[in-house]
């Protein structure tokens, strides 16, 4: 959460933050000891008034012992989304957020759908 301090100018309003803590998405045990896990990074999306922040790991998924060296910020301004879609997956487990921009490229982030702060930022989106 420190990231999203830092993320953040003075003058700003924010609507809505979304964090998605890391999830274990694979795990391999062997005579009831884990040998392997496999996570999805975790991940901050921050709404303001003028911009959508979305600061994540520099790796989309981490094996058990990865190091982290810091986030990656992602300052898309308001003005050049094009369209904000989420979608269900994985067994209504999972929501996917599709950013789109004009250029025809776009932004995919994952979150829990049991994750409450998700319901405020799709409400401030509409």
């Amino acid at each position: 959460m420190s990231y999203r301090k830092r993320s953040i100018q003075p003058d700003d309003s924010v609507i809505s933050i979304v964090y998605q803590p890391e999830r274990c998405i694979q795990e391999l045990n062997l005579f009831n000891r884990n040998i392997f896990r496999r996570y999805s990074t975790d991940h901050l999306s921050i709404l303001t008034d003028k911009e959508l922040i979305y600061i994540n790991e520099e790796k989309q998924t981490r094996n058990s012992g990865d190091k982290f060296y810091g986030g990656v910020y992602t300052y898309i301004p308001r003005r050049q989304i094009q369209d904000i879609s989420f979608s269900s997956s994985s067994g209504n487990l999972i929501c996917i957020m599709k950013v789109n921009f004009p250029d025809d490229t776009c932004l995919i982030s994952e979150f829990s759908l049991a994750n409450e702060e998700l319901i405020q930022l799709q409400d401030s989106l509409r």
